[in-house]
């Protein structure tokens, strides 16, 4: 033991960081905090200690990796508080989020992922001053939540890294209260049941916001929404940048005003990747497009590589010119899902 002792202690530190760079940030820092000075000094490298993740994916689920009170503790307690400096992204679990969060200040923490939190705790954090006041208003910049309703049965099917990660929405019955906004938030990740939620969280409460990702369970929007918040941002739009949807394969757009078509092909808004799946009504698509001759939605129409109709109709003869990569098939039924 001795001997192992000794071998182990004349060990570079270069090697050290190769063989702890391998692990969990968690585990280095649990493991081995308090062992020698010189081991605590590595550690606390900004490698080891910028990024903490408290959670891991297993094929259908996160799980908290603090699997008992000791552990939590002994992070909480010790670990935490002594480089809770030097943290500048959280990953979270529902189980750890609340000892985590108010273990320490973290004052330059800047990014933060939470993961199947319950919406009851989330409307409790982004309200209560208690924990670091105005950190959320303040500080954070990039968000990531996804949400835990057992009351909630209908799932998103995001695919991510070739695997299926079933995302549960977030939603308001009411528009979110005042004090749910933030004054330096970059970029949020966020699943969303409707537009109507996705115009709730884009009426000004995020004035900094300039990347959004939603997970969005359909586009149908309410009458009012569509009267007022949706022509509220729409006569706007010279103040807004395209958005570019790098990785978008899939569209489906059925129930939905107009509006939402236009944003979505119109080259001044929105950047599509090449082959794309669009599923629309055709007459819709042909207001849209001003009967297939609107240079502004050209563009992006060029992009579909398979035109999916909701019923079989008599198309106008300037339809596949104007499409002229897209496969143009019909569906009696609601669009299809690609494989």
């Amino acid at each position: 033991m001795e001997y192992s002792s000794i071998e182990f202690n004349n060990l570079s530190d270069e090697i050290f960081m190769i063989i702890f760079k391998k692990l969990n940030n968690l585990d280095v820092l649990y493991s081995l905090q308090g062992v020698n000075q010189r081991i605590n000094k590595i550690i606390k490298d900004p490698i080891f200690t910028n990024r903490l993740t408290f959670v891991k994916w297993l094929s259908d689920s996160f799980i908290d990796l603090i699997c008992c009170d000791v552990i939590v503790d002994r992070l909480c307690l010790q670990i935490l508080p002594e480089i809770h400096h030097k943290i500048k992204w959280l990953d979270l679990e529902s189980s750890s989020m609340t000892h985590v969060l108010y273990a320490a200040h973290y004052p330059n923490l800047h990014s933060l992922g939470l993961y199947y939190i319950h919406e009851e705790s989330l409307r409790c954090l982004f309200t209560d001053e208690t924990f670091s006041p105005g950190t959320f208003k303040k500080q954070i910049t990039t968000l990531l939540i996804t949400i835990d309703n057992n009351k909630e049965t209908r799932e998103i099917v995001h695919y991510t890294n070739h695997r299926i990660k079933k995302r549960l929405r977030l939603f308001f019955d009411d528009p979110p209260p005042p004090t749910f906004r933030s004054s330096t938030l970059l970029k949020l990740s966020v699943r969303l049941q409707g537009i109507d939620d996705c115009l709730h969280l884009l009426d000004g409460r995020f004035n900094q916001l300039h990347t959004v990702y939603v997970d969005l369970l359909n586009l149908h929007c309410s009458h009012e929404i569509q009267n007022q918040q949706f022509h509220e941002l729409s006569n706007n739009n010279e103040n807004l940048s395209v958005i570019k949807y790098s990785v978008l394969n899939e569209l489906i757009i059925i129930d939905v005003h107009d509006d939402y078509i236009e944003e979505f092909l119109l080259d001044t808004t929105t950047n599509l990747p090449n082959n794309i799946f669009l599923c629309v009504k055709y007459e819709s698509l042909k207001r849209v497009t001003h009967n297939f001759t609107r240079d502004a939605t050209r563009i992006n129409c060029a992009k579909i590589n398979e035109l999916e109709f909701f019923s079989e109709t008599k198309c106008s003869n300037y339809l596949q010119e104007y499409f002229p990569y897209a496969k143009i098939c019909y569906s009696t039924t609601f669009a299809k899902t690609k494989q």
